[in-house]
C-alpha cells in the first residue's frame, strides 16, 4: 500500500511531500496505522494489473462492455445519460 499525502496540485503548491513537516501527534497515529497494514501478498506482479487495467479502460472508452467480466460487472464510471434530440 502506498500513502499519498496530498494531491498533485497540493504538492505543486506546497512542495514535495517528503519535505513536509507534521505535528508530532500525528507520528503516533501513523505508527498505529502501520501496524494494521499487511504487506502485499503473493499474486500477479503489479505490472500485470496495470496492463489489465489499461485494457479495461481502453475497452470502456470504445464502448466495449466485455471489460465487465474483469470488473465483476461493475462499471468503471456511471452510465452516461442520453437525451432525446
Amino acid at each position: 500500500m502506498r500513502i499519498k499525502r496530498g494531491c498533485t496540485p497540493y504538492e505543486i503548491h506546497c512542495g514535495p511531500s517528503d519535505r513536509w513537516t507534521f505535528d508530532p501527534a500525528q507520528e503516533e497515529l501513523e505508527a498505529r496505522l502501520l501496524e494494521r497494514f499487511a504487506p502485499p501478498g503473493k499474486g500477479k506482479p503489479a505490472e500485470e494489473y496495470v496492463t489489465l487495467m489499461q485494457c479495461v479502460e481502453a475497452a470502456h472508452s470504445i464502448g466495449d462492455d466485455s471489460y465487465l467480466e474483469f470488473t465483476k460487472d461493475r462499471r468503471l464510471y456511471p452510465a452516461t445519460v442520453s437525451y432525446e434530440p
